[in-house]
């Protein structure tokens, strides 16, 4: 473990410390890492964190991603792709992306998933494929409500409800939650339907 002269007040120590269930957000989403690594000055008390660490945050939250099935696996994309009887280059066009990185999505020993922001676009094809027409807001409230339930699930299965209480984490199980957080009352009026 190294210490430093800390950047921020140029008087204190940064040495590291292990934080317990640690919140953070990754990709926008909130998370709590198990064990986290990070610097604290001695003096100011400011927070540093290593790139290396928040890499490590990163893949932790792909990996429950992925055990949770809360990412569309790499056959699933390719049926999607096939029901629209599209390349992946073509798909690729269509959802904006490369046709690399359609290929990357649809490897099934892939290093990495998809990120959650294309992994909503993919099941909101798949759904107005499958159904037509789609109202988009109420699609991405009710998926962020279902992600927030499983995330709340998994971190039950981490830590107990009391400790978590004792931090004054907010636990939501299910969309209604969501929006009761949020205050969602109705979708704005006038919202367009999606039709491929």
């Amino acid at each position: 473990m190294t210490s430093y002269v800390c950047p921020e007040c140029g008087k204190g120590k940064v040495s590291n410390e292990v934080r317990k269930d640690f919140r953070t957000k990754v990709r926008g989403n909130s998370f709590v890492v198990p064990e986290a690594l990070i610097g604290v000055c001695d003096n100011c008390h400011k927070e540093f964190f290593n790139p290396k660490e928040v890499r490590r945050w990163a893949e932790l939250y792909d990996e429950l991603l992925k055990r949770s099935g809360n990412l569309l696996a790499a056959d699933e994309i390719v049926r999607i792709r096939q029901k629209l009887d599209m390349s992946g280059g073509d798909f690729g066009l269509l959802l904006g992306c490369t046709r690399q990185t359609v290929y990357n999505w649809e490897r099934p020993d892939r290093k990495a998933p998809q990120l959650r922001m294309a992994d909503l676009l993919l099941r909101l094809v798949d759904r107005s494929v499958s159904e037509g027409a789609i109202d988009v807001l109420v699609f991405l409230r009710n998926q962020a409500g279902a992600l927030v339930a499983r995330t709340a699930d998994h971190n039950d299965r981490q830590s107990s409800s009391a400790s978590a209480q004792r931090r004054g984490e907010v636990r939501l199980r299910a969309p209604e939650d969501y929006d009761a957080f949020f205050q969602v009352v109705t979708a704005p009026v006038d919202v367009p339907a999606l039709t491929m």
